[in-house]
C-alpha cells in the first residue's frame, strides 16, 4: 500500500468510546469510503461487517438505507441490489435530506457562485469535478430562472432585456465507473434531461456538456483568443461526499486541479494580470449565506453546527456534535 495515498489516517470507533450508535455509524461509513478509495478491500470487508451488526432493516429509514447497502454480497442480498437499483433517484434523495454534507457544501456553493457573478455576465459556466445525477443545479437553475423572469418583464417598461445562459460542463473520465458497472439510469444523457427539465418553467438558457479533461484546458483556451461572450467561470469541486454515488480517486482529484490552474492561468494572461503573478485569494461567505446554512441543519435543536472560519473568512465547516463532517471554501481570480 502505497502511504502517500492516504490523506489522513483511518480511525474505527473502539467498544470503550463513549460515542453513541448514529456516529459511531457515521465514522464507520467515512472509514468505508477511504479504504474503497485506497483499494483496501480486506478492510473494507471488516468494516461492512461492522456496520451490518450495528444497523437493521426496522429502524429509522437511514439505518433502514444502511442495512441493505453494507449486507454481503450473496445471491440474496444481489436480489435485493438489483432491486433497489429501480428506486435510485428515491434512495438518493432520501440520503441527501437525511445527511446534510452534500445539501450544505451544495448550498454554500451556489450561494457564493451568484453571489460573485457580475451583473453584466451574459453567460454563467460552471466546470463541474463530478456532476453525478445533476442534484446540486436545480437550486441555481431555479434561481437564475427567476431573475430571467424580472429581466423579461423589463421588456415591457423600455428596457432592453439581459439574456442569462448557464452552461454547465461535466468532466467524463476515461474509467467512468471505477471497475463496476454505471447503469444507464445514471448515466450524462439523463442528468442532461433532467437538468433541461428544470428549466422549463423558467426559460432560461442552459447548455450541459461533458468534456474529457485533457480536451477541456486546450477548449478554454481557444474561446478565451476567440474572444466570445461575456463568460464568469466558475469550478465547482465535491469529493467523498455522502451523496456523490461515484467515488473518484486522489489521481483524479489532482488531474482537476492541475487543469483548474492551467485554465485560470491562461485566463490571467488574457486579461492582462500576468505582471502580478497568478494567485487566488479567498472569497468572503456572507452572513445570510451562514444564517441560512444554520437554519437547513436546525442548529440548537438537531447535533449539528455550521460556522465560517480562514483568515478571509472564506471556509464554512459542518460539524456533527464537534465532529468536523465538511469544510468548504471558496476562491476567485
Amino acid at each position: 500500500m502505497d502511504a502517500s495515498l492516504i490523506q489522513q489516517p483511518l480511525t474505527l470507533p473502539t467498544g470503550d468510546m463513549e460515542i453513541d450508535n448514529q456516529l459511531s455509524v457515521h465514522h464507520l461509513v467515512k472509514a468505508y469510503k477511504e479504504a474503497m478509495e485506497n483499494k483496501e478491500a480486506e478492510l473494507a470487508e471488516v468494516i461492512t461487517r461492522r456496520i451490518s451488526k450495528k444497523v437493521g432493516p426496522t429502524g429509522e429509514i437511514e439505518e433502514h438505507l444502511l442495512y441493505y447497502s453494507f449486507q454481503p454480497l450473496d445471491k440474496e442480498t444481489d436480489y435485493f441490489t438489483q432491486e433497489s437499483a429501480k428506486n435510485f433517484d428515491g434512495a438518493l434523495e432520501a440520503f441527501y435530506k437525511i445527511f446534510p454534507d452534500g445539501m450544505i457544501s451544495h448550498f454554500t456553493a451556489n450561494s457564493v457562485i451568484l453571489e460573485a457573478k457580475p451583473r453584466d455576465a451574459e453567460a454563467l459556466h460552471i466546470i463541474d469535478f463530478d456532476m453525478g445525477e445533476g442534484m446540486q443545479w436545480s437550486s441555481i437553475i431555479m434561481a437564475l430562472g427567476r431573475k430571467q423572469k424580472e429581466l423579461q418583464a423589463q421588456q415591457y417598461y423600455g428596457h432592453i432585456p439581459h439574456y442569462m445562459t448557464l452552461k454547465l460542463t461535466a468532466i467524463k473520465w476515461k474509467d467512468e465507473g471505477s471497475g463496476h458497472d454505471v447503469p444507464s439510469w445514471r448515466k450524462f444523457e439523463e442528468t442532461k434531461r433532467r437538468l433541461h427539465d428544470c428549466t422549463n418553467p423558467f426559460g432560461l438558457i442552459l447548455e450541459v456538456e461533458e468534456v474529457e479533461l485533457q480536451d477541456l484546458a486546450r477548449k478554454m483556451k481557444g474561446k478565451r483568443k476567440g474572444g466570445e461572450r461575456r463568460e464568469w467561470l466558475a469550478f465547482n469541486f465535491m469529493w467523498a461526499l455522502s451523496q456523490l454515488a461515484r467515488k473518484r480517486s486522489r489521481r483524479h482529484v489532482l488531474d482537476f486541479v492541475r487543469t483548474a490552474k492551467e485554465i485560470l492561468a491562461s485566463i490571467s494572461v488574457y486579461s492582462n494580470t500576468s505582471n502580478r503573478g497568478f494567485w487566488l485569494e479567498g472569497l468572503r461567505l456572507s452572513n445570510e449565506s451562514l444564517l441560512e446554512a444554520k437554519e437547513m441543519v436546525r442548529e440548537g435543536e438537531a447535533p449539528y453546527a455550521v460556522r465560517i472560519e480562514g483568515e478571509n473568512y472564506n471556509e464554512m465547516v459542518l460539524e456533527f456534535r464537534g465532529t468536523q463532517l465538511i469544510k468548504f471554501s471558496a476562491r476567485k481570480l
